[in-house]
């Protein structure tokens, strides 16, 4: 809500809802989400709306990003 009031668009991503994120600057999310390949693959597609808006991504529980990026 601070952000938003700031003028910052900003969403949560919730079971890797990609749609809500095309028009956030501002993410906040899991690491199971950020790490999920779809969510990567839009993410690094230079043509993506997502690649070419987002400008921060929030991780919550940033302590088992290790975890999830052991593979």
């Amino acid at each position: 809500m601070e952000a938003n009031s700031l003028g910052i668009s900003c969403c949560t991503m919730k079971n890797s809802n990609l749609e809500s994120l095309e028009i956030a600057k501002l993410v906040f999310a899991s690491a199971e989400e950020v790490t999920n390949p779809k969510f990567q693959k839009e993410l690094k597609n230079n043509k993506s709306q997502i690649h070419n808006q987002l400008e921060l991504i929030v991780v919550d529980e940033s302590h088992t990003v290790d975890t999830w990026t052991e593979r």
